[in-house]
């Protein structure tokens, strides 16, 4: 847990414990904002590997603002990308619950695998700079849905 604060994942509160970080919606329009220049960084860079998402039957997966660029990452040689990518999927993923609450989630996934599988890179940059940009602009309110969440799950019942 010292390794997750240490990193900025978790905040450690003396006498208290660790605790997932509250974003503000500063933070995640930076988070969303660094989010979608990595993603075109990615769809810049050469395909060495074909997309590797798996469908369970007919579940489909459900991607949200971290696993959009862990995916894409997924296909290029950059390590470094590779690692941004994950990175970035950690410290959003406070917000994914905001997200989930704001957006259709499984058009959105049905729309991001329709664009992976079609292998345009042009209608993929399309997609995933309005996909950031959506987010971008509903920062403010994923940010206190993303607090109200957070307040609900420490109080007791």
């Amino acid at each position: 847990m010292a390794r997750l604060a240490g990193e900025g994942l978790l905040e450690e509160r003396r006498g208290l414990g660790y605790f997932v970080p509250l974003l503000g919606p500063v933070e995640l329009t930076e988070l969303y904002t660094v989010a979608q220049t990595t993603a075109a960084s990615i769809l810049n860079e050469p395909v060495v590997l074909p997309a590797n998402v798996a469908t369970q039957g007919t579940e489909m997966m459900m991607f949200d603002s971290g696993t959009i660029l862990v995916t894409l990452a997924g296909q290029t040689a950059s390590k470094l990308l590779r690692l941004i990518a994950t990175n970035l999927d950690a410290r959003l993923a406070p917000a994914h619950a905001a997200e989930a609450s704001m957006f259709d989630l499984a058009a959105e996934s049905a729309e991001f695998l329709e664009r992976l599988d079609g292998n345009d890179r042009r209608l993929l940059q399309r997609f995933t700079n309005a996909y950031y940009s959506r987010r971008r602009k509903a920062a403010l309110e994923i940010a206190r849905r993303h607090e109200s969440i957070a307040r609900s799950a420490t109080e007791w019942k």
